[in-house]
């Protein structure tokens, strides 16, 4: 893994583990902890092995926030990779 992958994948996983731990997923933070010391230590096997629980973790999210109200599909669907809303305008 090239180091500045390793840097981005770490990054990225150490910004989803604090915005978990923020909003109380436990299971999802372990799994960007893990992530990020898997892009760390430059183990793309481990990092990549991760990637099904992190989409697990993040769709159940989704349904709990989902289901309290807390979001709902239209916020969802109009996310980019970023995190970031994109208004009907910018489409």
């Amino acid at each position: 893994m090239e180091k500045k992958d390793r840097d981005l994948i770490r990054r990225q996983a150490h910004t989803l583990k604090g915005s978990s731990a923020n909003i109380g997923a436990p299971a999802l933070q372990d799994t960007a902890y893990q992530i990020e010391l898997a892009a760390k230590a430059g183990n793309l096997d481990k990092t990549i092995n991760l990637i099904p629980e992190l989409d697990k973790q993040l769709k159940e999210l989704k349904q709990v926030l989902t289901l309290s109200g807390s979001i709902t599909d239209d916020i969802y669907e109009n996310t980019d990779c970023r995190g970031q809303y994109k208004f009907p305008h910018d489409a």
